[in-house]
Order: structure tokens, then sequence, then C-alpha cells
């Protein structure tokens, strides 16, 4: 179950890369919980209603998976994205830099019958976006 469920995190990141948001049809438990710094803890509609504000925001983003390792019903993915902020972000107050921006994100995914039920998210996302304003 472990490889399968590392796949499904796999699809969605290649999902996220393609923009398309299907994806979570496939991949997203009706229940699913997103924790995430920057919506804090949001249901699965607002999850999916948020990516294409974001596409628009990094209309060239693209994450980059360093690791991902599975233990029981769990996965642990560690990425590189980057993209060129372009315009406003959920959760961030800052003017659109023009900069292209490199973060890191860590997360965890918990599994049910091969579908994400919950996500929890760290990343640097808004320090690299106040960084590259200050410049």
């Amino acid at each position: 179950m472990s490889d399968q469920n590392k796949a499904v995190v796999r699809r969605y990141v290649e999902g996220l890369n393609e923009e398309n948001l299907a994806v979570f049809d496939e991949i997203l438990a009706p229940d699913f919980a997103n924790h995430s710094p920057r919506l804090g803890i949001v249901n699965r509609e607002k999850t999916v209603n948020d990516y294409p504000l974001f596409f628009k925001a990094f209309t060239d983003c693209h994450r980059t998976i360093e690791d991902v390792i599975a233990e029981g019903d769990k996965v642990f993915l560690r990425m590189t994205v980057q993209g060129t902020h372009q315009d406003f972000v959920t959760g961030v107050s800052i003017e659109p830099t023009g900069e292209n921006i490199t973060w890191n994100s860590w997360e965890v995914f918990q599994f049910n019958d091969g579908r994400m039920v919950e996500r929890w998210t760290i990343h640097n996302f808004k320090d690299q976006v106040e960084a590259a304003a200050r410049e």
C-alpha cells in the first residue's frame, strides 16, 4: 500500500505541474482536510478553488520532488518549488514582485483507501516572497 500511496503523491505533484485540476477528483477524498500555513485548515473545495489563483500568480511554477517516503498510511514529500511571482496569492498580502522565487515545501499526507484524506504542510514560501519584495 505504501508504494501505491507514494505513486498518488507523485501524481499530485505531476497534476500541479500540469495545472490539471482534474487530478484532485482522482486523489482527494470527499472529506479531505488541508492544514496549510497560507490558507489555514481548509476543506477539499477550498483547497481545489485556491489552485487556479495560485496558477495565475505563478504561471511558470514548477515543483521538483526531492524525497518521497512512506510509512503505513502516511507519505512524506519534500519538494522544491520555483516560479515567477506575477499576481497576488491568497494568504500573502504582498504586491507581485515579478521575481523568480524558489521555496521548499515539506508535506505529510494521510491516506484511506488510496485517496488523500489529510495534508499537513510546512514551507518557507512567505519568507521567500517577502525577501524578494525587499530587494
